[in-house]
């Protein structure tokens, strides 16, 4: 299926947060179409995954 997108999903991948911006990059170097990150108000707070989540701030700088 030639016209599938594929999208990576670096938060799970990762599992820390601080390795998101790498592989983010690399996904698309791959031409990936699309990510999946996974963001928090407040992290901490989280009921899962927490150590992987972006706040709305990391979110925007990662994005940029």
């Amino acid at each position: 299926m030639p016209n599938l997108p594929i999208i990576c999903d670096p938060s799970h991948i990762a599992g820390k947060r601080e390795y998101l911006a790498e592989l983010s990059q690399k996904a698309f170097d791959m031409d990936f179409d699309g990510l999946i990150i996974e963001s928090h108000i407040d992290p901490s707070c989280a009921l899962s995954d927490k150590d992987q989540q972006l706040t709305t701030v990391m979110f925007e700088c990662l994005m940029k």
